[in-house]
This record gives structure tokens, sequence and C-alpha cells, in this order.
């Protein structure tokens, strides 16, 4: 029987953005202190640095993305889906503006972080491609904390669709809880920004960094989601199996059965 372990043998024409195994905590910022006399170091937000932000909770009557696989375009097989492509930017030295403004970050103080990340992001600072990038990521994680969903699923939009971005893996937990997430005024629905296309170039291996004990929920969520996602390309053996792996784990475990049973019902004989 397949397992998600073999869906490594998969020819695809890209490579993977992450390790299988990664780290064991969510692909959140730290508030790293940075050291007196060191304020020109790269800026550093992922999941090689240790978890100071817990991430607020996700909905738990939250309806799933897609339409339980109402159409399927038809069976092609197990289809590349991703690009190989320009390697992401390393981030250098920083500047002060763009150290001072990952102190907001760190200090939660989200508002002027979204300002001063900005400038950052924008190139007013002066700073090299790989703390831009950086820079903008952490300022799509301070819209969301302010609630600001669209805008935020706006900006990890644009990140998952460049595997060169230097925070494209670390994208994919915010676009999971994205896609469930609650609006500012209480509506339980995904943000606008937020489509079931925007995990398109992530993989089965980029998924399976979530497989451990804390993180189930996220996994289930995104092997639902990437599922649904390959079964709308119609990489159906994918699918199925991501499916198979939603449904064990939930909480779309109902919407997973009923895409396997659509699938059983296509699948040639």
């Amino acid at each position: 029987m397949k397992t998600l372990a073999s869906l490594v043998a998969i020819p695809v024409l890209f490579a993977c953005g992450s390790s299988p195994r990664g780290p064991q905590t969510p692909a959140e910022p730290s508030a790293v202190a940075l050291p007196r006399g060191r304020e020109s170091a790269p800026l550093s937000v992922g999941p090689e640095a240790s978890v100071a932000l817990a991430p607020s909770p996700l909905t738990t009557t939250d309806k799933a993305p897609g339409d339980e696989c109402r159409a399927l375009s038809g069976w092609k097989g197990d289809v590349a889906h991703r690009r190989s492509g320009p390697p992401a930017p390393v981030a250098g030295q920083m500047t002060a503006a763009a150290a001072q403004a990952k102190r907001l970050f760190d200090s939660e103080k989200w508002a002027e972080a979204v300002i001063s990340l900005g400038r950052v992001t924008a190139g007013a600072t002066g700073d090299d491609d790989g703390n831009r990038h950086i820079a903008d990521y952490m300022r799509a994680i301070a819209l969301y904390r302010l609630r600001r969903f669209d805008e935020a699923a706006a900006r990890f939009r644009v990140f998952s669709r460049n595997p060169a971005h230097a925070k494209f893996a670390e994208s994919l937990l915010w676009l999971v809880r994205l896609a469930t997430e609650a609006r500012a005024s209480g509506a339980t629905r995904a943000p606008a920004s937020f489509k079931l296309d925007d995990i398109a170039l992530y993989t089965p291996l980029e998924l399976a960094r979530f497989d451990n004990t804390s993180q189930l929920d996220i996994y289930g969520r995104a092997t639902y989601m990437l599922g649904h996602q390959r079964y709308d390309e119609g990489n159906v053996s994918e699918a199925k199996l991501l499916f198979e792996h939603a449904k064990r784990i939930g909480p779309w475990s109902r919407e997973a059965e009923v895409c396997l049973a659509k699938i059983a019902k296509t699948e040639p004989h």
C-alpha cells in the first residue's frame, strides 16, 4: 500500500523546498534579541529559530475550502506541478532601520511593525533582497495578528507562488490557517484573497513537516487542501493519497471521505 513517503518517488520537475521532517514547531518567528553592536546582522525569522509567539487557535467549526470534489477534469496521472528556478536570495547585513523594525515585531507592536517593515520591504532602507523578503514575511504575520486577514492573505499568496521567495516554505503554515480563519467581523469564512491554488506549488514532502503530534490539526487541513487542489488538476493518484491522510486525521475527514468515494467511482477498471 502506498504511503505519503511513497510520493517522494513521484517524478517532478522541481526540487523540494524543505526537508521531509522539518522542525516540530510551527514556522513562526522568534523574539531574538539583537546583541549590542550587532545591529547589522541579517534578519532571521523562521523554523530555524525558537518559537516565541504562539499561534492563535484555529476555528473548530470551520467549513472546508473547496466543493467536496464536485468535478473531475479527467485522469492525468502524476502531473509535475512545480518548476525549477533561481535560488532564494540570502540575507546579508541588515541596516539599523531594519533592525529597529524587527525589534518592533519581536515586541509585538504590530501596527508600528507593519509601517517599519513596509519601508524595508519597499527598499527605502537600502537592505538586500534577502532581508526585504524576510521583512515582507514578518509584515504579513503582523497583518495577520492585527486581524487584517485579507491583506495578510494577499501577501502570503505572493510568497506561495514564488518558490524562490526566502520564506516560501514557512508561508504554508499561514496559508492553512488563513483558509479557515474567521474575519475580524466575526464571520466564519476564508479571507477573500485565499484560493485553493495558492498552495499548488507545495509538495507532499513540505506538508509532511507538520506530521507530528503537536501539529496534526494543521497536517490534516493541509493534506485535504492539497488533495483537493491535486484533484482539480486531474492528478488523482496523488490526490487519493493525500485524502487518505486527511480522512485519518481530520478535521475535514468527512469531506475527504466524500472525495475518496468520488475517486473510487471514476477509477478505471
